[in-house]
């Protein structure tokens, strides 16, 4: 590995456990911050996800399958993501009561709460 690979991995853990920090999940461990990763990166592409999604993404590579559910359920404890009812299904969804809305995507998200049934 070159010495500025490593310096740049140094820096990007330095920034999630950052920004982990000032959303008010400092404690959070390796896996659920793996979760976390995952789960943005889930949240990018559409606005549900299932748990099994989290633990097969490539973000959780290296986590044992049990912590990998684990870390999905703390994140719902927490109120990172709740369970929401799409067509009679339950998926996770971003809790967005728990994040600050931005202009990005928000407008199409923001009908979405906790156990409430998910309009798309």
């Amino acid at each position: 590995m070159a010495y500025d690979a490593l310096i740049t991995l140094r820096h990007l853990r330095c920034a999630m456990k950052h920004v982990a920090n000032q959303m008010g999940l400092s404690d959070l461990n390796e896996a659920e911050l793996d979760a976390l990763s995952a789960i943005g990166d889930l949240a990018e592409k559409a606005p549900t996800f299932q748990a099994c999604q989290v633990a097969e993404h490539e973000s959780m590579c290296g986590v044992s399958r049990t912590s990998k559910y684990r870390a999905v359920k703390s994140l719902e404890d927490r109120g990172v993501i709740a369970r929401v009812c799409l067509n009679g299904k339950r998926v996770l969804t971003l809790n967005p009561d728990f994040f600050v809305p931005t202009s990005r995507n928000w407008d199409a998200d923001k009908s979405m709460s906790p156990d409430k049934t998910l309009s798309i």
